[in-house]
């Protein structure tokens, strides 16, 4: 999703299948950040759009994590390196009804919905990027 929307709105996209500590000399110096994730709510529309703040997301660190790293570490990490890291961190995190199970595909569920997110997503990135947020 990200590689896309980059190409589609002509802004910089990095894609990482993972949270690692590699991100912090992505993300230093940006003005905004855009971070596209997935959860899961069983609650919530499939292929919903949620805005999510940093502090959201270390609310949700999970216990048996521990050890890892979580995308509030990756900025506290570059804000303690002296980097300057954009206080516009815009995190939007796509519903999906499995988001343990990793593939370079997305699901059947989320294929045919596929093209709504992106115009969701694609909107609400213009937003911020058109400076109305």
């Amino acid at each position: 999703m990200a590689h896309r929307l980059g190409k589609q709105l002509d802004i910089p996209s990095r894609i990482s299948p993972y949270i690692s500590l590699d991100l912090v000399d992505y993300v230093k110096n940006r003005d905004t950040v855009f971070i596209i994730d997935s959860f899961k709510d069983p609650d919530y529309l499939l292929g919903g759009i949620k805005l999510f703040q940093l502090s959201d997301l270390e609310s949700r660190q999970n216990p048996s994590y521990s050890h890892g790293v979580t995308i509030p570490i990756i900025f506290n990490v570059a804000e303690k390196l002296h980097h300057r890291v954009s206080e516009n961190i815009v995190i939007f995190g796509v519903n999906v009804s499995d988001n343990q199970t990793f593939s370079e595909d997305f699901s059947e569920k989320i294929q045919e919905i596929i093209d709504e997110i992106y115009k969701n997503l694609e909107i609400k990135i213009k937003k911020y990027v058109g400076g109305t947020q």
